[in-house]
């Protein structure tokens, strides 16, 4: 995982469960208060899909807010593993540079010529879409709508392909974004 410091997974099927993965690419030169407090986001996660209150694939609604701002505002100090100050869970994280450093490949968009970097050497595509469903089960809207496939007015994979219609072709790969981390 280069994108994303953790993931939570309901697994379906057998005897289901939940796995929580965390990135040592992402992780590895972060604090410790950062390891813990993304393993705590995502045990939040966990509990919520446990507690069937948040399923949906981006989970940062109403329950997971109201456990997130629980956990922060809680100040028991005997809580051993506690950071000095408490915790500071966040919905997004901040390691931009950590991200960008594995994001060396670049495509181009050959009428629009807008440039999209990635950590995978994948041309971009409808499946970029935050509300790509892996299940097929489809789109909200079909693909002659004036709206986007997957109903969010802000989603940049869908707004791209409606209104540009360009494709996108591979530029280079970027070797300085490895060599300038660290």
């Amino acid at each position: 995982m280069t994108k994303c410091a953790g993931m939570c997974e309901l697994k379906s099927g057998g005897l289901g469960g939940i796995q929580i993965r965390l990135s040592p690419s992402l992780l590895q030169y972060r604090s410790n208060a950062d390891v813990k407090e993304t393993l705590l986001h995502e045990m939040i996660h966990a509990y919520c899909f446990l507690d069937h209150t948040e399923m949906d694939r981006d989970g940062h609604g109403y329950h997971f807010q109201k456990h997130m701002n629980r956990i922060n505002a809680g100040r028991n100090p005997s809580d051993p593993y506690r950071p000095f100050g408490g915790y500071r869970i966040t919905i997004f994280h901040n390691f931009v540079d950590e991200v960008r450093h594995f994001q060396v490949h670049a495509w181009e968009c050959s009428l629009c010529g807008h440039t999209i970097r990635r950590s995978m050497n994948r041309i971009p595509s409808e499946k970029d879409c935050r509300a790509y469903r892996k299940d097929l089960s489809g789109w909200r809207n079909p693909v002659d709508s004036k709206l986007n496939r997957c109903g969010d007015p802000r989603c940049y994979v869908h707004n791209h392909m409606r209104v540009c219609g360009g494709s996108y072709v591979r530029t280079s790969p970027l070797p300085e974004a490895k060599k300038n981390f660290g």
